[in-house]
């Protein structure tokens, strides 16, 4: 039970398709009742009005994940997790994601369980 009263800590989460039968219709994503005690920072949400916490950001399934059918945690090359995330104590250059892949590959970790292997050129015309 989160809301015994610790302070919990939630940080480089994706709070996406979740459902409680105690959501309420500004929050339909997640109960946070009871949860007074809880600091939330990079994570991101379903929508911009669910977004709480600092650092968050807010993106669809669509622009988020590479394979929605399979809860497969990896993200899309552009998903808005990318290089949100916050370090972490464990997350030295020894640290891997679910897939075994280094957990930080650019200087900040991406919101989620995956890091993107971002991989390629990208050329910017202005």
């Amino acid at each position: 039970d989160l809301g015994s009263g610790n302070q919990t800590t939630i940080v480089n989460c994706i709070f996406i398709g979740n459902t409680s039968d105690k959501a309420t219709e500004d929050e339909p994503h997640v109960d946070w009742r009871g949860l007074e005690s809880c600091t939330v920072s990079n994570c991101l949400f379903a929508s911009a009005t669910a977004a709480t916490g600092q650092n968050a950001v807010w993106g669809t399934p669509e622009q988020v994940f590479r394979v929605l059918a399979d809860n497969d945690g990896r993200t899309k090359r552009w998903s808005p997790c990318i290089d949100k995330g916050t370090p972490l104590g464990w997350m030295t250059s020894d640290a891997t994601d679910l897939y075994g892949r280094p957990r930080v590959v650019n200087r900040l970790p991406d919101i989620g369980c995956c890091e993107n292997p971002q991989s390629g050129v990208m050329i910017l015309v202005r």
